[in-house]
C-alpha cells in the first residue's frame, strides 16, 4: 500500500510540474511570412501584452493586444488588404487575438474606424447621454454631481453654495474623493461617493489643511496620499479605517517609493506616475494613441483633452461632447452637456 501511495504521489507530482510549466506565461518573439509580408510576433510578459509588427510596401504597420495568454505561437492565420484612396489597409485574422484594421497614408498610420456610433438621445438633469458604455459617471453641473449609469440617475448635493472649480479632488478605486469646500480656507473633511451606487458619505480629518494649497499625489493599495503646501506636510488617508496620518515627503514612481524634497512638493503639482505600454495623447488638437515606437492617428476631430484612458480605451472632449474610442469597437457618442464648450476641468468622471 505503502508503494502505491509513493508512486501516486509521484505521479501526481510529475503532473503537477508539467501543468505549472505548461501554462506559465513566458515572453518570446517569433518571426514568419503570410502573402510575402514579414510579420515579428512577441509577447511581453511582465506587462502582459501581444506585439505583431508588420512591413508592407516599405511601411511598417504594429498591432498591439492585451488578450489572454496562449502558449500557441505564430498566431496570425491570414492578413486582408484593401485599399481606399490613398490609404492601404491590413486587418489581421487570428483563432487567438481580438483584431481590428489599420491603415497607412504613406506618413502615417491611421486607424479607419472612426465614424461616430450614434444611439437615441436621452436626457437628464440637462445631459444628453445616448450611450453609457456600461460605465457610471459622476459629471459636476456647479450645484450637485449628477450621477448616471444604465440602472440608475440622480442628483448629489455637497455644498451649501454653487462651485464654479473643484480644485480638490480625485478618485480612488470605484470613489470620487472631494475636498469639503463649506468652511473657507480650511478643511477638515472630505467627501466620498461610490460610483456603484452613488451612495454619499464623509471622513472626518485629525487635521485641518488648506484647501487652495493642498493636492492630491495619488494612492497606493489602501492609502490615498496628499501634500499641503502652507504647511509643508504630506498626509496620507487610510480609505479602509478612515483615518489620515502624517507621513514623510516620498512619492510612488512605477511601483518603487523615492524621496522627495519639500522644494518641489511645494512647486509643483507632484503625482505617482507610472509607465503605460499604451498611452493617449492630442497632438494638434487630433487623438493620436502611442506605443513603443508606434503613433497611430485616431481621429481628424478636434479634441479638447482626454479624460480617461485604460489600456485600450479612451473617452475625450469635442466641443460639447464626450465621446469614447476602442480600436476593435471605434468611437462612440456619449454625453453631452453644454456648458462644456466653456468649462470642463474637474466636472467629468468616468468609472468602468
Amino acid at each position: 500500500m505503502k508503494k502505491i501511495i509513493g508512486i501516486i504521489s509521484i505521479i501526481s507530482l510529475i503532473l503537477l510540474l508539467f501543468f505549472l510549466f505548461y501554462f506559465k506565461k513566458s515572453s518570446y518573439e517569433v518571426k514568419y511570412q503570410i502573402k510575402n509580408i514579414n510579420i515579428k510576433e512577441s509577447y511581453h510578459k511582465e506587462d502582459a501584452y501581444y506585439l505583431i509588427e508588420l512591413t508592407y510596401n516599405n511601411n511598417d504597420y504594429a498591432f498591439l493586444s492585451f488578450d489572454d495568454y496562449t502558449r500557441e505561437r505564430k498566431l496570425i492565420k491570414d492578413i486582408n488588404i484593401t485599399y481606399d484612396d490613398n490609404l492601404t489597409c491590413l486587418e489581421l485574422k487570428s483563432d487567438y487575438l481580438k483584431t481590428y484594421s489599420l491603415c497607412h497614408n504613406g506618413k502615417e498610420l491611421i486607424n479607419y474606424n472612426n465614424d461616430i456610433n450614434n444611439n437615441k438621445e436621452q436626457s437628464y438633469a440637462n445631459f444628453s447621454y445616448y450611450n453609457l458604455n456600461d460605465s457610471a459617471y459622476l459629471l459636476w453641473n456647479y450645484h450637485n454631481f449628477v450621477y448616471l449609469n444604465n440602472k440608475n440617475k440622480k442628483e448629489i448635493k455637497l455644498f451649501d453654495h454653487d462651485e464654479y472649480n473643484l480644485n480638490l479632488i480625485t478618485t480612488y478605486n470605484n470613489y470620487l474623493i472631494i475636498g469639503d469646500k463649506d468652511n473657507g480656507y480650511t478643511f477638515n473633511k472630505i467627501y466620498v461617493i461610490n460610483s456603484q451606487n452613488g451612495k454619499l458619505d464623509t471622513i472626518d480629518l485629525r487635521y485641518n489643511l488648506y484647501y487652495n494649497d493642498t493636492y492630491f499625489l495619488g494612492s497606493y493599495k489602501h492609502n490615498l496620499y496628499l501634500y499641503d503646501k502652507k504647511q509643508e506636510q504630506e498626509y496620507y488617508i487610510n480609505m479602509k479605517k478612515n483615518k489620515i496620518y502624517k507621513t514623510s515627503n516620498k512619492v510612488l514612481i512605477n511601483n518603487e517609493w523615492q524621496d522627495i524634497s519639500t522644494y518641489k512638493l511645494k512647486n509643483n503639482n507632484v503625482s505617482f506616475q507610472k509607465d503605460n505600454v499604451y498611452n493617449y495623447e492630442v497632438i494638434n488638437n487630433n487623438l493620436y494613441a502611442r506605443y513603443l515606437n508606434y503613433k497611430i492617428k485616431i481621429s481628424d476631430l478636434n479634441v479638447k483633452t482626454i479624460v480617461k484612458t485604460n489600456k485600450l480605451d479612451v473617452y475625450f472632449l469635442v466641443d460639447d461632447t464626450l465621446l469614447y474610442y476602442n480600436p476593435y469597437i471605434g468611437i462612440k457618442k456619449i454625453i453631452s452637456y453644454p456648458e462644456w464648450n466653456f468649462n470642463y476641468q474637474n466636472m467629468i468622471y468616468i468609472f468602468d
